[in-house]
């Protein structure tokens, strides 16, 4: 009933309107009208970002509901804090000072030209709730160790040539059996 009255509302109102125009001019003509600019947005947060990966196959329901709420919490800290806003800020850069401290690094020079220098980085984010560790030399190689959702995400990546790289990527829960694992060929040209 109330759709019907509406409708009639608006149909009388469109008959009241196109009567107080005169009888020759029942055409709209929209060639002068120009076509609005539309600008390029860049999106402020990528996706794949926010989608969860560390759901255990096969959990219970409430487990698979904490592991992405643990998850989405861990990205919105990270995000918090990798901000500028935050970054420019009194306690970021008192943040910043601390992580710079927690972050050795070793580098090993090569001994011919042509080989490829070695590093190992170490870093805690107490912040953040993560440790990582870096090997970049012959292969390299990533672990990061997630305190929240008690998970460690390793990666070994290796050049084939030039503008290829072959990469395994693995996340495991602590404790845990099931793994999540991806082998995978990069090009790029």
């Amino acid at each position: 009933m109330r759709k019907a009255i509406l409708a009639t509302f608006a149909l009388l109102i469109a008959q009241s309107a196109w009567s107080s125009v005169p009888d020759r001019i029942h055409t709209l003509d929209l060639s002068n009208i120009s076509k609005p600019a539309v600008k390029a947005v860049n999106p402020i947060i990528d996706i794949s970002q926010v989608i969860p990966r560390g759901v255990t196959p096969g959990a219970s329901d409430q487990e698979q509901t904490q592991q992405i709420q643990s998850e989405l919490g861990q990205r919105l800290v990270d995000s918090l804090f990798n901000g500028q806003a935050f970054r420019q800020s009194d306690l970021g850069k008192i943040t910043t000072q601390v992580e710079e401290s927690t972050r050795p690094s070793i580098s090993i020079p090569s001994a011919s030209p042509r080989a490829k220098p070695q590093r190992l980085d170490f870093e805690i984010k107490a912040i953040e709730r993560k440790a990582s560790f870096l090997y970049d030399g012959f292969i390299s190689t990533r672990f990061v160790y997630l305190m929240d959702s008690q998970t460690l995400e390793s990666s070994v990546v290796t050049p084939i040539s030039e503008t290829t790289r072959l990469s395994f990527l693995n996340t495991t829960p602590i404790g845990g059996v099931e793994s999540i694992s991806s082998l995978n060929l990069n090009y790029s040209w």
